[in-house]
């Protein structure tokens, strides 16, 4: 368990939160009982009073969290290819037609946003676990690291000092991010650009969208602690943004080393107690949603086989689960998986003829608002969202 901050190394930290027997997500398979390794673990959240940022105290060796049982994939996921569209316009438009020497994406996936970027930099560089270990380079003539970050041999890596470094999603799950960052000290140029997109602790707790805590991300940033992450390497921040389309909320913060750069961005104080007024209101709401579903008329499906529908479906009753029917997703590539220990097919709206008669709960509250325009030519008999604004 951890002790002390990842971002400041305070030993201010509060437990905010304890989710026993806590389920891994983003994990499809063909039979609902092929897994044969350890699928849920004893989990707390934690704050940190000093820098207001909140991570994991029992953070898993990442190794076998990302294996080849980790299915995301950035244009992959239409979500995530809207998301990557929404920061590289963003990174446009705060770049100002700059060319750059050398950019170095951390976290760089199946290299979409590196990709549409080669117009914009001479050299390409991007560090991804998904990637075979070590130094290679792709048919595009991107240099690969494949590892982790707080291990990448830039030295090797790069061929000139990094003027644009770009990350999307990554952080949030990086596990030691300090040290992660700290690793680029010798490597960055003094005009150097930092962009980060993270999801949002501030808009996370806004919308009480707690089902967003899960084992994958180690970490939940807020405007001061990422703050706080970047000023060791000189980095100002300069620029935020928030995506609202993604994920309820995603920042997208700017950072320059611009010893001249200043901002009057406003920046929301995060305390333990908005943390914990949050927990209780999620809380309330799962219960509600659970008593919904065990009221409900009809057969009850999830519509959306989304990566963290394990981290959701946690928080309902167990009564709540045995009412439900199927799940149902209209992506052919997770029709007929299962996930781990969930004994529900996933199957395709189009091979269901009680849906008029049929209870829907929304089960991917990132992609309600296309799920709802979906739902309506369905004309189900109830529509339930169990928590969140959306």
């Amino acid at each position: 368990m951890l002790s002390s901050c990842n971002v400041c190394e305070s030993k201010d930290l509060t437990d905010i939160w304890d989710l026993p027997n806590f389920p891994l997500t983003g994990i499809y398979v063909d039979r609902p009982d092929e897994v044969n390794y350890q699928n849920t673990y004893p989990q707390k959240l934690q704050f940190c009073t000093n820098c207001s940022h909140a991570q994991l105290a029992n953070q898993i060796d990442p190794s076998f969290l990302y294996r080849d049982t980790y299915t995301h994939r950035t244009s992959e996921s239409p979500i995530s290819a809207s998301g990557n569209k929404f920061l590289l316009d963003f990174i446009l438009s705060k770049t100002n037609g700059k060319n750059f020497q050398q950019v170095l994406e951390i976290g760089c996936n199946d290299l979409l946003l590196l990709q549409n970027l080669r117009d914009r930099t001479q050299n390409q560089a991007g560090v991804d676990p998904i990637w075979p270990d070590g130094i290679h380079v792709s048919e595009q003539g991107i240099r690969l690291w494949g590892g982790f970050a707080e291990s990448a041999n830039y030295s090797e890596l790069l061929k000139h000092k990094i003027d644009l470094i770009i990350s999307a999603h990554t952080f949030e799950h990086v596990l030691n991010p300090k040290k992660a960052i700290l690793s680029l000290q010798d490597q960055i140029s003094e005009d150097c650009l930092l962009i980060i997109e993270v999801p949002s602790a501030e808009r996370m707790l806004e919308q009480r969208r707690l089902d967003q805590v899960f084992n994958q991300h180690v970490n939940y940033y807020s405007v001061r602690s990422l703050e706080t992450l970047m000023k060791p390497l000189g980095f100002n921040l300069v620029d935020l943004e928030y995506n609202y389309s993604y994920w309820g909320g995603t920042q997208l913060l700017v950072f320059s080393r611009d010893i001249n750069s200043h901002n009057d961005l406003v920046r929301p104080h995060l305390t333990t107690e908005a943390y914990k007024e949050s927990i209780v209101d999620f809380e309330a709401a799962m219960r509600n949603a659970s008593s919904q579903i065990e009221n409900s008329h009809g057969p009850v499906y999830l519509y959306g086989a989304a990566q963290m529908l394990p981290s959701l479906i946690y928080h309902l009753t167990d009564s709540a689960l045995r009412k439900i029917t199927g799940i149902i997703d209209d992506n052919p590539a997770r029709q007929g998986k299962f996930y781990p220990n969930f004994g529900l097919k996933i199957s395709s709206s189009d091979r269901l003829f009680d849906l008029e008669q049929s209870t829907i709960v929304v089960s991917a509250l990132d992609s309600a608002r296309p799920i709802l325009r979906r739902l309506i030519e369905l004309k189900p008999r109830t529509i339930i969202i169990p928590s969140g604004l959306i």
